[in-house]
């Protein structure tokens, strides 16, 4: 019995030795994770906004869709051009032999400048100078003429039925204008989407780093623990089969790590590919999940949050410019089923005298002047479809119609269900986080009640894992929060702007 005694005796001084050690090791900064001594490839620690950016700037999928936008943009100015003024000069030389009795030889030399201009709302106008400089042989039936001619001209054409106003010429352009502002919208939400994923990508990448963490402590506490439970077992103070429960503990955290490592290595793969930086790249996320920031902060109440995001929601502004853009492609449908009136009028004035002075000279007598007027009608004898193509513009517009509809009530469902699960997941959080303060107390009397007796060393092993478990769900349930935090400012429209980009800056590629 008094051996026995001292045996327990013993024990009891040795744990007391020990579990200050243990303790130790869980407060000491996490050791260098298995096998970073290995790794050759270059360190890239990033924060959140900084791998945003830099992934916005290297990424080719999203720089497709940037080129779009530009596209989009200049075919603006592409399409102003068919609307510019135009200058034609033009210059002719003839050479007209004919009989002698009827008509002149004639060697002529004719010049002709014309400004000629077509409006987006149909207005045709040209402005034409013309000169002419002849030698002709007099005929007995013909005199001689001038050598000088001179020509002023103006005509005007204006469409009074097809063709009248901006939905007709003008179409062109106005559709060009909403089409550069949807591909702009359609840009920005592609942006959102992506650097959601960025975001999603950096957080696993946090998460799995937390985990490799935890389970570096765990694998260092476990070979402290083998280590001083074979110097006891050397020393006899301990049982041989105590050597089997450490060891066995100490297998389970290091195959724990070394699945961690790998779920690390993968995340920072993937975030390596959204970089498009060099396959093996060491990348690490600087900031941890547990960082302050808005993912713990109050969420906003819903309708400040719907209100938010039908004035900048980018997909809700591309589906307003795809409606607006149909009722663009629907006035110039219905204006193409009208028939043609066209009135057109044609104002000359001509000069001739010997020399180009007195041609030019002359125009101002107004004695040589010519004006027209005209109706131009036509209309289809036969059906020719555009009742159908009208037809089927209103359908098209219906249709956008609808979808904007059903856009924006997906949107406030979204909005609810992501600010509901954010609720949720805080009330999580804090849950997590009182396990992890239960945990560390039932850890601590566990340890009590071993250095007691009243305890095994698999019951304390037991409770460590308990603990590490609690410490990832916390890491968990702050990724998942994480999340929210994403898709609450993708669905707003906000997510480029948190992340410091704008259409201006993403413009050039």
């Amino acid at each position: 019995m008094v051996a026995r005694v001292k045996c327990r005796h013993a024990i009891s001084l040795l744990l007391g030795a020990l579990l200050p050690t243990l303790a130790s090791a869980e407060s000491a900064p996490s050791a260098p994770p298995v096998g970073s001594a290995e790794r050759d490839a270059p360190a890239r620690p990033l924060t959140l906004l900084a791998a945003a950016q830099e992934a916005t700037r290297t990424n080719q999928g999203l720089l497709v869709s940037r080129l779009d936008a530009r596209r989009a943009a200049l075919n603006v100015p592409a399409t102003h051009g068919a609307f510019l003024p135009l200058l034609r000069v033009s210059t002719t030389a003839s050479d007209l032999k004919g009989p002698r009795t009827a008509l002149p030889d004639v060697r002529a030399l004719d010049g002709k400048a014309e400004v000629r201009y077509e409006s987006p709302f149909g207005t045709q106008a040209g402005v034409a100078v013309t000169h002419r400089m002849a030698d002709e042989t007099p005929t007995s039936l013909m005199p001689p003429n001038p050598s000088r001619g001179a020509g002023v001209s103006l005509d005007v054409t204006q469409p009074i039925l097809q063709g009248a106003g901006r939905a007709g010429t003008g179409s062109a352009l106005r559709e060009a204008e909403v089409e550069a502002r949807l591909q702009g919208a359609l840009y920005l939400q592609t942006l959102d989407d992506f650097l959601a994923e960025v975001d999603a990508a950096y957080w696993d990448l946090a998460l799995a780093q937390a985990d490799v963490e935890i389970r570096t402590r765990s694998r260092d506490r476990a070979r402290t623990q083998a280590d001083e439970t074979n110097e006891n077992i050397r020393r006899g103070l301990l049982a041989t089969t105590e050597a089997y429960i450490v060891e066995e503990s100490l297998d389970s955290f290091e195959q724990a790590l070394v699945e961690a490592e790998e779920t690390r290595a993968q995340a920072a793969s993937r975030l390596s590919r959204l970089l498009e930086l060099p396959p093996g790249t060491d990348v690490t996320a600087t900031e941890s999940l547990s960082t302050a920031g808005g993912a713990e902060s109050a969420p906003p109440p819903l309708t400040a949050a719907v209100e938010t995001a039908l004035a900048q929601s980018p997909a809700l502004h591309g589906a307003r410019l795809a409606l607006e853009r149909e009722h663009v492609r629907l006035a110039y449908t219905e204006d193409r089923a009208l028939p043609t009136l066209d009135l057109s009028a044609t104002l000359a004035l001509n000069g001739f005298a010997d020399g180009t002075a007195g041609a030019f000279g002359d125009l101002s007598t107004s004695r040589n002047r010519a004006l027209t007027a005209g109706l131009l009608f036509s209309l289809p004898l036969l059906p020719d479809g555009q009742d159908a193509a009208v037809e089927r513009g209103r359908l098209a517009v219906a249709q956008q119609v609808a979808g904007l509809s059903r856009a924006e009530t997906d949107l406030r469902y979204k909005l609810a269900d992501t600010l509901r699960a954010r609720a949720a997941h805080g009330k999580g959080l804090t849950l997590a986080r009182q396990v992890v303060k239960l945990s560390e107390l039932k850890l601590t009397a566990e340890r009590q009640k071993y250095q007691s007796g009243l305890s095994t060393l698999a019951d304390v092993v037991r409770f460590q894992r308990e603990l590490d478990q609690a410490l990832l769900d916390e890491q968990r349930a702050l990724r998942s929060l994480r999340d929210d935090e994403t898709h609450l400012l993708s669905l707003e429209g906000a997510l480029h702007t948190a992340r410091g980009l704008t259409l201006d800056d993403e413009a050039a590629p």
